[in-house]
């Protein structure tokens, strides 16, 4: 039996990062993750199209940051 994904904390207690500005979350910081142009297709096109298929109610990517452009030309 497959267990479905489980919901993840975006802060983390660390002493770099993006701090959160709110009251009781003042020694959180917020966690980015950036990735390379080439892995942008899969992960905004493929991999969301293979979640919204199964259809089992994953939680989707809202913002993507990627390093370098990206340009429909192959």
């Amino acid at each position: 039996m497959r267990k479905p994904l489980r919901a993840r904390a975006v802060t983390r207690d660390l002493k770099w990062g993006v701090p959160v500005p709110v009251d009781g979350f003042r020694n959180k910081v917020k966690l980015y993750q950036f990735m390379a142009k080439d892995n942008v297709p899969f992960h905004v096109i493929m991999f969301p199209a293979t979640l919204l298929g199964v259809n089992e109610g994953h939680v989707l990517v809202h913002n993507l940051f990627a390093t370098g452009e990206f340009t429909s030309e192959a």
